[in-house]
């Protein structure tokens, strides 16, 4: 079978690794723009032996193809974005809207390597390591979001303190949304271009590496066994849901 993986951040490659090892012929594909960037936990290293990889500080790219490509069947694990889902007219249902501007640091090569995060008024921020001398931060949520408010914060501001901002930062979405079908056809959705949680609920590399993971089981199962899939998905997705709205009082759904 011919599989192309739309997207190739975490939940995308750990589906091209998955679905290659179990015989498929993959095409992962790209748009080329950069991921967030976030805290590795300890947690995710049995997903990686998983996957026959280590914890590595970055993994060249092995080549580029350009041009059109033939498939049996296409993944979607391009995030919040959901480029196969929205081609296809699948409604994306969002709760919480929030959006995150994010900035990426360079900086000296040796320094705190913790994740750190901190409550702003009505805001919350988090910065981490992404690579020796390289940081990413990040402001969230609902209104208007400010840059220099970061660098205020009685725990982020000393730690950026040293850093130089890299270009300017942008807007990204952030919110929870949930597809309202996550597989037909010829195609499953994945990771966050299936169901997106607020970042505080803390999902982020483990869930994306999960999902990946699950595409050799999913790509080419039974209408039965999607269906479950999708209907585990949707319990999981509003039971955290359900647990962050109890802590914060967000429950728009839009």
């Amino acid at each position: 079978m011919k599989i192309a993986v739309i997207g190739a951040g975490p939940t995308g490659c750990a589906a091209a690794l998955s679905l290659a090892r179990a015989g498929a012929e993959v095409s992962l594909i790209s748009d080329g723009r950069h991921g967030v960037g976030e805290h590795l936990p300890a947690a995710c290293t049995p997903l990686l032996q998983q996957l026959g990889l280590q914890p590595p500080d970055e993994i060249a790219c092995t080549g580029i193809l350009s041009g059109e490509l033939i498939c049996d069947f296409l993944v979607d694990a391009s995030g919040r974005r959901g480029v196969v889902a929205r081609r296809l007219g699948i409604p994306r249902h969002r709760y919480c809207r929030q959006r995150a501007l994010v900035g990426w640091l360079n900086g000296p090569a040796e320094e705190d390597a913790t994740l750190c995060v901190e409550e702003l008024g009505a805001n919350w921020a988090y910065t981490c390591r992404i690579a020796p001398g390289r940081r990413v931060a990040a402001l969230l949520g609902s209104g208007q979001l400010d840059w220099s408010e970061l660098q205020r914060g009685r725990l982020l501001g000393p730690r950026l303190r040293d850093y130089v901002l890299e270009g300017s930062p942008r807007i990204v979405p952030a919110d929870s949304s949930l597809l309202e079908e996550v597989s037909g056809p010829g195609w499953l959705a994945l990771g966050d271009a299936a169901a997106s949680t607020n970042p505080l609920v803390g999902q982020g590399l483990f869930a994306a590496l999960q999902a990946g993971i699950s595409a050799s089981r999913l790509v080419g199962a039974s209408a039965e066994a999607l269906r479950a899939h999708r209907d585990g998905l949707r319990d999981r997705f509003h039971q955290l849901l359900l647990a962050f709205s109890s802590r914060s009082g967000h429950n728009q759904r839009t």
